[in-house]
C-alpha cells in the first residue's frame, strides 16, 4: 500500500511540476486571447481559470498533448464561445419557442470532441507552414509574443515577422479550406477569423 501511495506522489508531483512549467509560458498569451473574445476581466478570468482546471484534469488523466500551445489556444477559444452563448442565454428571460436554443445545449456538450478536431486541423495546417513561417506563426498565436519580441527572438527584422505572419495566416486559411469539407471549415470560421486579428 506504501508503494502505491509513494508513486501517486510521484505522479502528482511531475503533473504539478509540468502544469506549473505550462501555465507559466502561457498565462498571460491565454488570457489576452480569452480577453479579446470575451472583453470583460472578470469572464475572462472565469474561462481563463476552467482551462487551466482542464488542463490539470488532462495531465491527471495521463492523457497526451501534442503541444500545450495549440491544446490551451483551442481550448482557451471554444471556453469563451462557450461563456458567451451562456451569457446569451443567461440573458433571455422568456423565450417562446426554445427549441432552437436546445441545438446550443447539445452542442455544448459537443465540445470536447468540436475542439479535438479543431485542434488536429488546426495542428496540421500549421504543421505544413515552411520552417519560418511556421516559428512566427507559432511565437505569435500560441505564445502571444508581438512583433518586436519574435523579431529579437528571430534575428530576422519587424517587417519579415509582420509579412511572414500575414502568409502565415493566408496559408493555413487556404489549407483547412482546400483540404477540409465545408462543414468542417465552417466549424473552424471563427477561429480562422480570430487567427487574422
Amino acid at each position: 500500500m506504501r508503494t502505491k501511495n509513494v508513486e501517486v506522489e510521484k505522479i502528482y508531483n511531475v503533473n504539478l511540476i509540468l502544469f506549473d512549467e505550462v501555465y507559466r509560458e502561457y498565462n498571460r498569451a491565454i488570457y489576452a486571447n480569452i480577453l479579446k473574445i470575451i472583453k470583460d476581466p472578470d469572464g475572462a478570468q472565469d474561462v481563463f481559470q476552467e482551462v487551466f482546471l482542464t488542463l490539470w484534469k488532462k495531465l491527471d488523466e495521463k492523457s497526451t498533448i501534442q503541444s500545450y500551445a495549440s491544446w490551451l489556444f483551442v481550448v482557451s477559444h471554444n471556453k469563451s464561445i462557450s461563456y458567451l452563448k451562456k451569457k446569451v442565454s443567461e440573458s433571455l428571460v422568456w423565450v417562446e419557442n426554445y427549441d432552437m436554443f436546445e441545438s446550443v445545449s447539445a452542442e455544448l456538450l459537443d465540445n470536447n470532441e468540436i475542439a479535438s478536431k479543431q485542434l488536429s486541423i488546426i495542428e496540421e495546417a500549421v504543421g505544413s507552414l515552411p520552417k519560418r513561417k511556421k516559428e512566427v506563426f507559432i511565437l505569435s498565436k500560441y505564445e502571444g509574443k508581438n512583433i518586436d519580441e519574435i523579431a529579437d527572438k528571430l534575428d530576422i527584422s519587424q517587417a519579415s515577422v509582420t509579412e511572414y505572419l500575414k502568409q502565415s495566416i493566408r496559408l493555413v486559411r487556404e489549407y483547412i479550406s482546400v483540404k477540409y469539407s465545408t462543414s468542417d471549415a465552417i466549424g473552424i470560421t471563427l477561429l480562422l477569423f480570430y487567427l487574422g486579428q
